[in-house]
């Protein structure tokens, strides 16, 4: 089953500002750097372009925040569990938090390998973000181009 896009869900002005960005590709981004770096926030930012980026806390600053997400080593280990169980006990593997490139696990191996398993809190996030994003496009954009 294809998951709505946030895209195709937001209202104007949102649409038109962030028209460029791909919110559920970020989205995706921040969650799976989020399961490697548990503990550890992970940000959704507007650039000074309008684009949305996944970033850590070294990157934050000059970026507007839209959404913080942070997951605990437990949250880790039931998702991981659900969608992939042979990563679960990597994660006492101090390396899973170094070398491990954002958004990717185990040499490459993405966590949404698991097709089939459609995460109830990832289609939370997408609506939480969706939300966020036409609240600075009404509140901040509007105001700035009055």
């Amino acid at each position: 089953m294809e998951l709505t896009k946030i895209n195709d869900m937001m209202r104007s002005p949102a649409r038109e500002i962030f028209a460029g960005s791909d919110p559920d590709h970020v989205l995706q981004q921040a969650i799976c750097s989020g399961l490697q770096y548990y503990d550890e926030p992970q940000f959704i930012v507007i650039d000074e372009n309008n684009a949305l980026k996944a970033v850590d806390a070294s990157t934050l600053p000059g970026n507007l925040t839209v959404m913080v997400i942070t997951f605990t080593k437990q949250e880790t280990v039931d998702f991981l569990s659900k969608v992939a169980p042979d990563l679960v006990p990597e994660i006492d593997n101090p390396a899973f938090k170094s070398f491990l490139s954002p958004w990717t696990l185990k040499g490459g191996e993405r966590v949404t390998k698991y097709p089939e398993v459609e995460s109830v809190s990832y289609v939370g996030l997408q609506d939480i973000l969706m939300r966020n994003l036409e609240h600075i496009a009404e509140s901040w954009y509007t105001k700035l181009t009055k």
